[in-house]
């Protein structure tokens, strides 16, 4: 069904020696190694675990992951010489550091239960059109988890001395120097006030502003790689790090396709416009805005559509279901309905898999996939989508997404970045003006009857309250 029409190839030379990037997701981490001519020539990957601290609290094992780094780098290092590192890294996490250089607390996962702070934190919580970052559920917030650890932890409170976001704790500890980076701190912290170019009042009411090291460009070379005493003479390079997201959306700056919506896929699905004025983000629809490389506003939505087809898929039991495409699936009008995670335009829908009059497995995995691409089309109309759109990662394999997709935005071009790695190769390319990337035009016919189905499913949205 799919039929890939035409490729658009920029190429360049790229003088780098052998790179890695350090890419951590929320479920899972990567070692990429880059060749000089920005090649992928290694992918190495491992789960991501929790650590329970207590009911409804857990801790990201960052010490298992920095282990684990530790080994494969020493062991890659004897056949490729690695002249740099740099890490990306999922949103909302933070490491903090006392006076003595020691680790305080733990990396808390965004997923904890927070509740018990919301009353303390809708108080202190800035206008939304200074930061841009909407109130979301759990700890999608670096201010709530920071509020949380004043009220509920204080004696850790009072001895931190520095707060890194997580890409800049992992340089820290991989270098031992400390500096902070504006993606990060501009992506639904509730910390950056966007319209001073500064940090918010919240960090001065948090009396926090002193604890941020100096904020550095991504890519910058900020120390050497001291982590490990058997290879440290051979002075790695450690690059400051980047959000994942925005590592992603850098890959594209200086494509050819000038104007574009992006679609990273993940866990979450992060979609970004920024060609649409920040006037048009809604605070309760969990729209955002980050910031790019070049303190430029990206306004953003995002919704768990990774995390959602794979908890669907499972619970459904087609894992290894051969799976088929049928076009009178929509004429039933028997959809799923938002929202299975967390966050996104729908946080306060609970979804329901028993309302779903279906017994037949295609028909379950036609309600899934159907979910998936209706829920992101609804993200970017709330975006104001215009132009074309380009999308980066598992999402680009799924061609049945896809075509629902295409049907809804048939007047536009999709074009699928062809590697998965997006994110890493927007790290490995930072900075750089020119690189080799390819970009494939997704085209396939259009199906009249998914229009029609998908202005029933909103309507039917927009009827419930949220």
């Amino acid at each position: 069904m799919e039929k890939i029409r035409k490729n658009f190839i920029y190429s360049i030379k790229v003088k780098n020696k052998f790179n890695i990037v350090f890419d951590i997701g929320k479920e899972n981490a990567k070692i990429i190694l880059f060749d000089q001519d920005g090649k992928i020539i290694k992918l190495l990957k491992t789960k991501y675990p929790l650590i329970k601290f207590k009911k409804n609290f857990y801790f990201k094992d960052i010490n298992f992951l920095i282990n684990w780094f530790k080994n494969k780098i020493y062991s890659l290092n004897k056949k490729y010489k690695i002249d740099s590192i740099i890490t990306s890294t999922h949103g909302a996490a933070i490491g903090l550091i006392d006076k003595n250089e020691k680790i305080l607390f733990g990396i808390m996962d965004y997923e904890n239960d927070y509740q018990s702070i919301d009353k303390q934190f809708n108080k202190i919580l800035p206008k939304y059109n200074t930061t841009f970052s909407p109130n979301s559920e759990k700890g999608l917030s670096l201010g709530k988890q920071i509020l949380y650890i004043k009220l509920k932890h204080k004696k850790i409170y009072n001895q931190i001395q520095n707060i890194l976001t997580l890409p800049q704790f992992i340089s820290w500890i991989f270098s031992k120097k400390k500096v902070s980076e504006i993606t990060y701190l501009g992506n639904h912290t509730h910390l950056w006030n966007f319209k001073k170019n500064n940090f918010s009042s919240l960090v001065n009411k948090l009396n926090i502003k002193k604890k941020f090291p100096k904020i550095k460009k991504a890519g910058t070379v900020i120390g050497y790689y001291i982590f490990d005493k058997r290879i440290a003479e051979q002075k790695i390079k450690i690059l400051n790090g980047i959000h994942d997201s925005d590592a992603a959306y850098s890959l594209f700056l200086n494509s050819k396709v000038k104007k574009f919506n992006i679609i990273s896929s993940g866990t979450h699905f992060v979609l970004m416009n920024p060609n649409v004025s920040t006037r048009f983000l809604i605070q309760n629809k969990d729209m955002y805005s980050g910031l790019n490389i070049y303190g430029k506003k990206v306004p953003t939505i995002r919704f768990m559509g990774g995390r959602e087809y794979n908890d669907l898929i499972e619970k459904f039991n087609l894992k290894n279901f051969k799976k088929s495409f049928y076009k009178d699936f929509f004429n039933k009008k028997n959809f799923l309905y938002p929202t299975f995670g967390i966050g996104g335009p729908f946080q306060k829908i609970k979804g329901k898999l028993n309302n779903l009059k279906i017994k037949n497995k295609n028909e379950k995995y036609m309600a899934t996939v159907t979910y998936i691409a209706f829920a992101t089309n609804y993200c970017l109309d709330l975006l104001k989508s215009k132009n074309n759109i380009i999308i980066t990662g598992p999402l680009i394999n799924n061609t049945d997404i896809l075509q629902i997709l295409n049907s809804l935005k048939d007047k536009k071009k999709i074009y699928l970045y062809s590697g998965q790695e997006a994110t890493a190769v927007g790290c490995n390319m930072l900075n750089k003006k020119n690189y080799e990337i390819e970009l494939k035009i997704f085209k396939c016919k259009k199906i009249n009857q998914i229009q029609e189905a998908y202005d029933y499913w909103e309507k039917k949205i927009n009827k419930l309250s949220y």
